[in-house]
């Protein structure tokens, strides 16, 4: 896969330098035919697990493209570093401002079942959104903690020194499942999904690539998406084999006893 395009939001994806510059060019030239152009303004480009001695700039009709660290495609962040926080920040920002757009809500006396489902609908829907394709470590899992006690407190008006265990304000709110464990969720229904899909699948085949990657450099590998799948279903009592065979063989029972069975302990 070469091109992403939605609309007019575009993104170009090579191994290459070589190869980005040629693809980028060619699609100029193909926009200018048809009376169109690509803003110069408006096209960045990042360079993804290249060291910064390595890197170079890619030109646009002879001038170089500004250098982003990270960008935003289709609500989602794509870092530099392709890590998953950058993205999480920026999805937490934005349920922040929901959450504040929602504050004389949370001052009326209303009944605290309703307003949790105000927040699971409207607050956490947003935080969560793209949640699926994340890479979370224990720093973000804490973030993401911290997010969501902070936004029930405030909805309860209990404060922290009054030593109420994150499980019991959770409840008197109705909300059954911790915001990490929705992410965890959201992640397994997504490989669930793509291993039902047909092997030549473009979701299908990035999933099968992460486990065929080598690890060239030194030190311990990064850890990635399909990392954290394993993890999740590990935690379930499966594994990546077990789980992809369950899901292609049952929708409904791999729904069941991984995307919402309980966690082994």
């Amino acid at each position: 896969m070469e091109l992403l395009g939605y609309a007019d939001d575009l993104a170009l994806m090579s191994t290459s330098f070589e190869g980005l510059q040629e693809r980028l060019s060619q699609l100029d030239r193909t926009f200018l035919d048809a009376g169109m152009a690509i803003s110069l303004e408006k096209t960045e480009q990042m360079m993804q697990g290249v060291d910064s001695g390595e890197q170079r700039n890619v030109c646009l009709r002879g001038e170089v493209l500004k250098t982003a660290n990270q960008f935003p495609y289709l609500g989602v962040v794509q870092s530099e570093d392709g890590t998953s926080h950058g993205a999480i920040k920026h999805r937490l920002a934005k349920a922040s401002k929901a959450f504040y757009a929602l504050r004389k809500m949370w001052k009326r006396p209303l009944d605290r079942k309703l307003k949790g489902l105000v927040y699971r609908a409207i607050v956490r829907t947003i935080a969560l959104y793209g949640a699926g394709t994340w890479t979370t470590h224990d720093s973000d899992n804490r973030l993401l903690e911290t997010f969501e006690m902070n936004c029930i407190r405030r909805i309860l008006g209990i404060s922290k020194i009054e030593h109420v265990r994150s499980v019991d304000l959770r409840a008197m709110l109705g909300i059954h499942t911790s915001i990490v464990e929705e992410v965890c969720k959201d992640r397994l229904r997504l490989y669930g999904h793509s291993a039902r899909m047909d092997v030549t699948r473009w979701p299908r085949v990035f999933v099968n690539l992460g486990t065929s990657i080598p690890h060239a450099r030194r030190g311990r590998p990064k850890k990635c998406w399909l990392n954290c799948v394993e993890s999740d279903l590990v935690d379930r009592g499966y594994g990546l084999s077990s789980g992809a065979h369950l899901a292609r063989r049952s929708r409904d029972a791999y729904r069941a006893k991984i995307v919402n069975g309980k966690v082994v302990q």
